[in-house]
Parts: C-alpha cells; sequence; structure tokens
C-alpha cells in the first residue's frame, strides 16, 4: 500500500475512493427504496461517507497487511486467542480480494477494481 490514489483512500492504485462523474447516484429504486425516506439528504450523504471510510479503512489494511491471505486475523486478547476462540471464515487464498470486487465498482473506484481483477487474473 502506499499513498497513491484517484481520490482519497489510501493503496496504491487509488484505493476504494469513487471517481465518477461527480454527480451524486441515484437512490435505489424497488423494493427497500423506502429504507432513506425521510432522512435528510445531507444525513444519506454522512451515512454513505462514514460507510465508504470504513471500506477504505479495511481494504487498505487488508492489501497492505494481509493479502493474498484469506482474512485480515483481528487482534487477539491477552491469552493469545480471540474472544469466543478461534474464528476462521474461509481459507481460500484472496478470497477476501475477490469478495470486494463488486464494491468496488459500486464506488466506483475504476482504478482499484482494474488493479483487483488483474491481481485474481494473475493467480494473485
Amino acid at each position: 500500500g502506499g499513498g497513491e490514489s484517484d481520490g482519497g483512500g489510501g493503496s496504491e492504485g487509488g484505493s476504494s475512493e469513487g471517481g465518477g462523474d461527480g454527480g451524486e447516484p441515484e437512490p435505489p429504486r424497488g423494493a427497500g427504496s423506502e429504507a432513506g425516506e425521510g432522512m435528510a439528504v445531507s444525513r444519506r450523504r454522512e451515512i454513505r461517507e462514514s460507510v465508504r471510510e470504513a471500506f477504505i479503512r479495511s481494504y487498505d489494511k487488508y492489501i497492505s497487511e494481509a493479502f493474498p491471505a484469506a482474512e485480515l486475523r483481528p487482534l487477539p486478547m491477552r491469552d493469545g486467542r480471540c474472544e469466543g476462540g478461534e474464528f476462521v471464515l474461509v481459507n481460500i487464498t484472496g478470497v477476501t480480494l475477490v469478495d470486494t470486487l463488486d464494491t468496488l465498482a459500486l464506488m466506483g473506484n475504476a482504478s482499484e477494481f482494474r488493479r483487483a481483477v488483474a491481481m485474481v487474473s494473475e493467480g494473485l
């Protein structure tokens, strides 16, 4: 990971920050579209930005600290185990990167999406 960005992430190639035409995305239509109704536009933007920032932090940390492992391990408790014992979600190399491709695309980060697709295509 390292600092270059096409809008504000943290890993090379632009992290997960968007880069569309600058316009606001259309709100979802159909089933579940009522979820944001009645909420101020400014509050929806605030929530969206909060989610975007959380994804960027998590994605960048995974790429810099765990890739190509299946997951970024949580911090251990004092006895060396995670709370609740061992937690293994899945143990397939690169599965987290594959799983994030759709989110990168939905967030509009074309450069990081292309970079991640290349890593998957090259066999990680």
